[in-house]
């Protein structure tokens, strides 16, 4: 495959430009879920790219960490182009993410505009219930990335991911996104962000790009688990690429994350350690790295033996994995009272019936 960025569909500064009558319900969308951004440090200065956003965002988005993302165009085919274009996260948070919000176009447009009362999933599917190809979708569909990962003897490591309790509302979008809301998820997840793949994107390098995918994976598992991006205790390979239902249409690659040399036990008391250090920069994504009080003596007492409750270990069943049986009984039963993410679902529907250490003997 080859790599091509789209600018037809960009403004000056190369961000990805919307339907014209989608622009100011993605600005409405971003400041109500303002709540979902993170502020920028004390010492942080306001990007200069916010005033080259395809609109004017309110100026209280300013002060918030928003990355530059990367639109898919095109589906992918094999000897085909991987179409990309910049976007950024407020793109996604307008539309994947309040992909259920009907959309109010600018006022002179509410009459005929073909987009009034209808929302972004309606708009982006097909009469069938199919989603449309990418290359006709309005919604941003940046890239995603997230990993399953194993330990030694192939055993999936699972985490218990939270939202605030204060910071959710009853009507909150997190309370309908399966990747979001309570509940089994990844080892880590995220956004690919642009610095992931602009060499790939602007030398028009496939394998640069993929590179690139690698690299914005490891920098999640960097922020979420503290292992390091070079670390040797574990190596990443991709296995699946697929749309989100939930999302509508949003594009996912998915990794599997191996640990060698390590248990899943020892896996999980290094996060905790990692927690413990302040290594971890997202670490409040996930539940049990906010517990405090008498736990935490227990914890530290008993985590050679046994992790926290904020991890499951999920017997994969060896060598071949987990079979269809298996995870759907994983999945109806889950385990300590909770069940899997959605997002956490599909990467082990993907994985189904895999020899895990094929993959890495393949890439060897």
């Amino acid at each position: 495959m080859t790599v091509e960025i789209d600018r037809t569909h960009a403004n000056e500064h190369g961000y990805w430009l919307p339907h014209t009558d989608l622009r100011r319900h993605i600005v409405d969308q971003a400041e109500k879920e303002i709540g979902r951004l993170k502020p920028l440090q004390s010492n942080g200065s306001i990007p200069s790219s916010f005033a080259h956003f395809h609109s004017a965002f309110p100026q209280e988005l300013a002060n918030c960490e928003i990355n530059d993302t990367v639109r898919l165009n095109r589906d992918l085919e094999p000897g085909g182009v991987i179409s990309l274009t910049k976007a950024t996260y407020l793109d996604q948070v307008g539309t994947n993410i309040t992909a259920d919000v009907e959309i109010v176009p600018p006022s002179g447009r509410r009459r005929t505009s073909p987009l009034t009362g209808r929302t972004c999933r309606q708009l982006d599917t097909l009469e069938n219930g199919q989603l449309k190809p990418l290359s006709e979708c309005l919604q941003a569909n940046t890239i995603g990335v997230t990993t399953v990962a194993v330990d030694k003897d192939n055993r999936i490591i699972a985490r218990f991911r939270k939202a605030k309790a204060t910071d959710l509302r009853r009507d909150d979008v997190q309370q309908r996104l399966g990747a979001m809301r309570q509940g089994w998820h990844c080892f880590s997840s995220g956004v690919l962000e642009w610095s992931d793949i602009e060499e790939g994107a602007t030398s028009a390098s496939a394998e640069k790009f993929c590179e690139g995918l690698m690299e914005g994976m490891r920098r999640e598992i960097w922020y979420e688990t503290g292992f390091a991006r070079d670390s040797d205790a574990y190596s990443i390979v991709p296995y699946g690429f697929a749309r989100e239902l939930k999302r509508p249409g949003k594009p996912q690659f998915f990794f599997l994350t191996k640990f060698h040399r390590m248990t899943a036990e020892e896996v999980c008391a290094r996060v905790e350690a990692n927690h413990d250090a302040g290594l971890i920069r997202e670490a409040g994504e996930y539940g049990a790295l906010e517990q405090k009080g008498l736990w935490n003596v227990g914890r530290m007492l008993l985590r050679r033996r046994k992790p926290s409750t904020g991890f499951w270990i999920i017997d994969a069943n060896g060598r071949r994995g987990l079979d269809q049986d298996a995870l759907r009984r994983i999945s109806d039963d889950g385990f300590a009272g909770e069940t899997l993410t959605y997002e956490l679902y599909g990467a082990l529907f993907l994985l189904r019936n895999q020899d895990v250490d094929a993959f890495f003997r393949r890439r060897a």
